[in-house]
């Protein structure tokens, strides 16, 4: 059965080249371009992983995890970002989230994130 990723970017390029690569490996995704419309779309899809951006408008990603991981304590995340903010990143690490990606990184590594993640 194809593993579900719900893909959560404000830069609709990004999100659309993640969304394709993921998909011509076999993968099912579905999209959000922010952290409100990802916490909706997490709760009716209930997704295998989420790949999350944090600087978001609406609601950005740190906001956006602490409410799927109130939906989910169990909810793998893979944070995505263009911060190099150790300490915010650890304290998601910390909180639960998988792993992390700096922007701007190789499809390679993408999947392995993902592959770590999904092996538990």
């Amino acid at each position: 059965m194809k593993k579900k990723i719900l893909v959560v970017d404000d830069e609709m390029q990004l999100k659309i080249f993640i969304e394709s690569v993921l998909t011509t490996d076999g993968y099912e995704t579905v999209g959000a371009d922010n952290g409100r419309e990802a916490v909706d779309k997490y709760k009716k899809i209930k997704p295998d992983l989420v790949i999350l951006d944090l600087i978001m408008p609406v609601m950005d990603g740190f906001e956006a995890f602490d409410a799927i991981r109130s939906i989910n304590p169990q909810a793998k995340i893979i944070i995505l970002t263009g911060l190099n903010e150790k300490s915010k990143l650890e304290k998601l690490l910390a909180k639960g989230a998988c792993a992390f990606l700096t922007k701007p990184f190789h499809s390679k590594e993408l999947f392995e994130c993902i592959e770590n993640c999904l092996k538990d």
